[in-house]
């Protein structure tokens, strides 16, 4: 039995990836939804983030229907380094941000992220991760003011 190139096929990934997206995307809008949305006059705490996450749950649909409509592998492999070291980014912050600070935390989280990446570089990521932390810097400690510590205790 030969396969016919031109018959598509169901692209897994993209279904998973899509359904994934949808499902997070409406728990955001719904956690949004219960801080009130008030209007477009006076806008509630919860405006903005429910219209991101309707946002992005719409995306999550649009792309499960691309998952039917394109070259499908067939079959959907999970790539353990990359989620491994996306998820270790994302703990390492959590673990790191008031021990050591916003620079170092930032700088770290980047480095593991890109490690996602085989071919990802040990000193583009950190020179990476320190413009990354300087841009994090200057929007949420200086423009915001918020009160995240920057360096180190000690220091």
């Amino acid at each position: 039995m030969n396969a016919d190139p031109s018959r598509k096929m169901l692209n897994l990934t993209d279904l998973f990836a899509g359904l994934g997206v949808t499902a997070l995307c409406s728990a955001f809008a719904l956690v949004a939804y219960g801080y009130g949305l008030g209007g477009l006059a006076r806008m509630g705490a919860g405006f903005f983030p429910f219209w991101f996450g309707v946002l992005g749950a719409v995306l999550g649909v649009v792309i499960c229907i691309g998952a039917f409509r394109g070259q499908g592998e067939g079959e959907a492999r999970i790539q353990w380094r990359s989620l491994l070291f996306v998820s270790a980014s994302f703990v390492m912050f959590g673990l790191l941000i008031e021990p050591v600070g916003l620079v170092a935390t930032v700088v770290v989280s980047t480095v593991l992220g890109a490690r996602a990446d085989q071919e990802a570089r040990l000193g583009e990521s950190a020179l990476l991760g320190l413009g990354l932390a300087a841009g994090v810097w200057v929007v949420f400690v200086l423009l915001l003011g918020l009160a995240i510590p920057v360096l180190p205790e000690v220091l």
